[in-house]
């Protein structure tokens, strides 16, 4: 299946200066915002994860699908416009593409993030027998916490 378009057509769009925070990192948030031209930085637990330039990029959609809070920061870096989804899941049972879109952009995602895991679980492994690697405990921690998290051993 080719990718599915996104549909910003109606949206209502805001403009936000340098320094706007859209998401707030352990807040509920309650809007989708897409990036229509400008920057953000994306900061969890006081570390920027990433800069975002690229236009139709989504922000919030995964508090709002979970119904959770927000898992970071999103900080405007430049002034930057937004199309705004006030009631994301009306949104997407009227925009069925759109809602493709999403699932495959998080699809897309989750697959980079299992390459990057596996990539750091096989360079924990080979530590493991260094006694300069005191670190490859702790990481060892952690790659333990993903395996459990896929209910399964990876690598």
């Amino acid at each position: 299946m080719p990718n599915a378009k996104f549909d910003v057509n109606g949206l209502p769009e805001a403009k936000f200066d340098k320094g706007h925070v859209l998401l707030e990192e352990g807040k509920p948030g309650n809007k989708v915002y897409v990036l229509k031209d400008g920057s953000v930085a994306v900061v969890a637990g006081g570390n920027e994860l990433c800069k975002v330039s690229e236009a139709m990029t989504m922000f919030g959609e995964i508090s709002i699908l979970l119904d959770s809070k927000a898992s970071a920061n999103v900080v405007v870096q430049e002034t930057s416009t937004f199309y705004v989804i006030d009631d994301l899941m009306k949104y997407l049972t009227t925009n069925p593409q759109s809602a493709i879109h999403i699932s495959q952009v998080l699809a897309k995602r989750l697959v980079e993030m299992n390459k990057v895991y596996v990539q750091i679980k096989t360079e924990v492994l080979k530590m493991e027998g260094n006694p300069a690697a005191k670190a490859s405990k702790k990481l060892w921690g952690l790659i333990l916490k993903m395996d459990a998290f896929w209910g399964r051993e990876v690598v």
